[in-house]
């Protein structure tokens, strides 16, 4: 059996990208939609106070680099992790009391 090599090929475009960080948006929003005004509200204010997305963005590039072509695939596992961090600071900061 033969061994795939890794691409090495650099042809992942920012706006590839940026077009995959957006998927992560849609898939965050549609978790966070929720049929409590106030929890949808709350997670969409937070969600909607943006942020680098380094972690997505290094999950989607991972993916890429190990042969992935289908972002919208990636899409929810990069999500999760951002939605995990997000989640932590948010309740690091009720913990802090926002200090």
């Amino acid at each position: 059996m033969a061994q795939e090599r890794l691409s090495t090929d650099p042809t992942i475009s920012e706006s590839d990208i940026d077009a995959a960080i957006d998927a992560v948006e849609r898939v965050m929003l549609n978790v966070v939609n929720s049929q409590v005004t106030v929890l949808k509200e709350a997670s969409q204010h937070i969600l909607g106070a943006g942020g680098k997305r380094v972690r997505p963005r290094l999950s989607i590039l991972s993916y890429m680099a190990l042969g992935g072509t289908d972002y919208e695939y990636a899409a929810p596992a990069a999500a999760a992790i951002e939605l995990m961090h997000t989640a932590s600071v948010v309740h690091d900061d009720i913990n802090d009391h926002g200090v």
